[in-house]
């Protein structure tokens, strides 16, 4: 009985969880982004799309282990540690602009708290992930503070 009940659960926790690798698109031509250096702009929260804000929400990695990036409205910024899979993420405050929607910028900044712990690059794709299920997704965009 109970291998059973934990097989359901096993299956209804694989349904449920984001299709991480089915969802990248595979594009042959193109190599992996960089972590560091790349301006990774915000796709998905928790699986989910996100909603439009009053400037594109996105972070970069620098080569010093700091990140910062754009919520949506403010800037946040903070520290960070990383391998070929695993990374830390230290987030340290953003500034404290009010904007007419916060919604995003909140959901950003909570998902940046989370207890994350590894990530995954496919070509311009870049998922950081908890240890259950997807946190964050983001695309590679040319960085034009370069």
């Amino acid at each position: 009985m109970k291998k059973i009940i934990f097989i359901a659960l096993a299956f209804m926790v694989g349904i449920t969880a984001c299709q991480t690798e089915k969802k990248v698109t595979q594009d042959t031509s193109n190599a992996d982004a960089p972590l560091q250096g790349t301006r990774w702009e915000l796709t998905n929260i928790n699986c989910a799309p996100i909603d439009k804000s009053p400037e594109v929400p996105f972070i970069i990695f620098n080569n010093d282990g700091g990140f910062s990036g754009n919520l949506g409205c403010n800037s946040f910024f903070g520290t960070y540690f990383a391998d070929s899979k695993k990374i830390e993420i230290k987030y340290s405050g953003s500034t404290k602009k009010l904007c007419s929607e916060m919604t995003l910028e909140k959901e950003f900044s909570k998902a940046l708290k989370n207890d994350i712990n590894n990530y995954i690059i496919v070509e311009k794709i870049l998922i950081i992930k908890n240890k259950e299920q997807e946190v964050l997704r983001f695309k590679a965009t040319p960085n034009i503070s370069e």
